[in-house]
């Protein structure tokens, strides 16, 4: 208790409210928990519990991947193209940089010796997007936490730590892969590189949770639950993923999903009638849905016609057009309120 005075009424004893810390709903948890990545955790737990077809479920989400993955892409460029602010003062982002990125890919294109080393920085770059993606999403959930400068770093130190143990992971062993016919090698780690990152991430995300709990224990019921949801997910995608065949199929939907997830939600935001927001979300997908058909399946389609290597060709600007988009999305997660108006 507390005694305080005003100038109405004598010194009285008022209780102290203690605000309770958690995390932010955007549409309903339990929807939440699924969009989130926690449907995907359920999915990995069941595949290696359970006799499943892995060829099956290959093809399944290889096959979704198409009408997933490529509005993905769509919704960032339609955010970013579509707004007459954002465009002006990041023109250099928005239209010198593709011309440069075409340049580079030429280059590779006339130089084919190169093309491991430009799939293998769109892969180094893919994980750090989605460890960028997976502590922005964090934050929106503890947007009512005030959460410290200290647990800021330590959730994004956790995050990249992750995405580089799965990077590790695919450089320990001296051996090979192929990427859409392209013969990837190894840069042959030692194996504690992996273990010394992996006890730091370690570290780190217990460093965060501290933080978060803050100095006074909390019970279970205030924990916010729900914004450690994106991490663990990508613990999974990362740490977990790899080791099943499905990894390289399932993985990418997830994400994706997740993006387009908080961008609906954020969307719906904008709009107050029922009725304007069903027919938004509708219009708004048909959209990205188109630009990603353009950009993923025409255009491949053009090159093929019109190049004689044309599936060489199509790959590079097929992973070109991908790093682009994480580009122009570490723009809109560095500036925060751009969600509000996603």
């Amino acid at each position: 208790m507390i005694e305080r005075a005003t100038d109405h009424c004598p010194i009285r004893s008022v209780p102290l409210v203690y605000v309770r810390r958690t995390s932010v709903c955007l549409f309903h948890p339990v929807v939440d928990f699924l969009f989130l990545g926690g449907w995907s955790i359920v999915v990995m737990i069941l595949c290696f519990l359970l006799p499943l077809k892995q060829a099956s479920f290959f093809y399944f989400f290889f096959t979704v991947g198409w009408f997933i993955n490529g509005p993905h892409f769509a919704a960032t460029f339609h955010k970013v193209y579509s707004d007459r602010t954002f465009l002006k003062s990041s023109w250099v982002s928005a239209f010198l940089l593709p011309v440069l990125g075409l340049i580079v890919i030429g280059f590779v294109y006339l130089n084919q010796e190169l093309i491991q080393y430009y799939i293998k920085i769109y892969i180094y770059w893919s994980s750090y997007h989605y460890a960028g993606q997976t502590f922005g999403v964090t934050l929106l959930l503890l947007k009512k936490n005030r959460v410290t400068s200290e647990a800021r770093r330590y959730l994004y130190l956790s995050t990249l730590g992750i995405a580089c143990c799965g990077i590790i992971l695919h450089e320990l062993s001296p051996s090979y892969q192929f990427i859409f016919d392209v013969k990837m090698y190894s840069l042959v780690l030692p194996s504690y590189v992996f273990y010394v990152t992996q006890s730091l991430t370690g570290i780190f995300l217990g460093l965060f949770v501290l933080h978060l709990v803050g100095p006074n224990s909390l019970s279970s019921a205030d924990f916010p639950w729900l914004a450690m949801v994106p991490i663990l997910s990508l613990y999974f995608w990362f740490l977990i993923g790899p080791k099943n065949e499905l990894f390289y199929a399932f993985v990418p939907v997830a994400h994706s999903l997740q993006y387009l997830y908080v961008v609906w939600v954020r969307r719906r935001e904008q709009s107050f009638a029922p009725d304007e927001k069903n027919w938004s979300s509708l219009i708004w997908f048909f959209s990205i849905f188109l630009i990603a058909m353009g950009i993923f399946r025409m255009l491949p389609i053009g090159i093929n016609l019109l190049v004689s290597e044309g599936v060489i060709l199509s790959i590079l600007i097929f992973f070109g057009i991908q790093m682009h988009h994480f580009y122009l999305d570490g723009l809109i997660w560095k500036g925060g309120n751009q969600w509000h108006s996603a």
